[in-house]
């Protein structure tokens, strides 16, 4: 419940210098050729050093609000478990579906 006051909150600001809010996307579960299905937790060595998440607020003119994102592991100010907040150059690339 805190927690989605906390996004709730963060929906309604204005991030300043060109900064991002970010909700983060836990990895997903995925099914092997093998018909084995790995849960989010086994896939985190697939992608160690990258995360993604979704944008929630934004200043910066090169992304908008829904946005996936994909950034290092340790970069950006984590705000609790669910939310970061990115500078532009810590930023690596905008995920195109």
């Amino acid at each position: 419940m805190l927690n989605r006051y906390i996004i709730e909150l963060f929906e309604n600001s204005e991030p300043l210098n060109e900064r991002t809010i970010a909700e983060i996307i836990e990895a997903e579960e995925k099914k092997l050729d093998s018909g084995i299905i790995l849960q989010g937790s086994a896939l985190d060595g697939e992608m160690d050093d990258f995360r993604v998440c979704r944008v929630i607020a934004t200043s910066n003119p090169s992304v908008k609000v829904g946005d996936k994102l994909i950034y290092l592991r340790f970069k950006g100010s984590a705000v609790g478990k669910h939310l970061i907040v990115l500078d532009k150059d810590d930023i690596l690339a905008k995920v195109v579906e």
